[in-house]
């Protein structure tokens, strides 16, 4: 947690960045925790943990705040029209081949014997990154990257507790 942030003087803020894998939140939610924010910097946030922290959250009744950082997640998918029969929705430019291009030598054209299929933990260029076969991240900026999960902005807040005769 960014010690600059206002969510940083929050009484019971513990920062736990960065979310390295999936997290279990469960023991403590109702038990103090009040409010859980999820952020996705450097290495990105698969959207499947994000995705289980807001589950047990909404369970729990805790309010959810997602952000995704500089990475957006797609998802990835057999597309038998594009290089290596795999393609994804690159927000920045369309449709892409979920390949890593390299350029042939010499002539600096790209020849199909030199545009190998991505593999989980590749990153290509332009801030591409595979984290599993059908989950890719594309770095675009925290503006553009936002809060959406599943087709919802997480945006929660806890309840401001109210002060009787202030």
């Amino acid at each position: 947690m960014d010690r600059g942030s206002p969510h940083h003087r929050l009484p019971g803020a513990r920062p736990s960045a960065p979310l390295l894998g999936e997290l279990n939140l469960r023991p403590w939610l109702g038990s103090g925790l009040e409010w859980v924010i999820a952020g996705g910097e450097s290495p990105p946030v698969h959207p499947d943990w994000a995705r289980s922290l807001c589950d047990q959250c909404t369970e729990a009744g805790v309010p959810f705040f997602k952000q995704w950082g500089e990475y957006l997640p797609t998802t990835g998918e057999d597309d038998p029209q594009f290089a290596g029969g795999r393609a994804f929705d690159n927000p920045r430019s369309g449709r892409s081949a979920a390949v890593i291009r390299e350029p042939a030598p010499a002539n600096r054209h790209f020849q199909g014997d030199h545009v190998p299929l991505m593999e989980p933990g590749d990153t290509a260029v332009g801030g591409i990154i595979m984290l599993d076969r059908d989950t890719v991240v594309v770095r675009v900026g925290k503006g553009r990257a936002g809060r959406m999960l599943d087709g919802r902005t997480w945006d929660e807040f806890p309840a401001v507790p109210v002060v009787a005769g202030g």
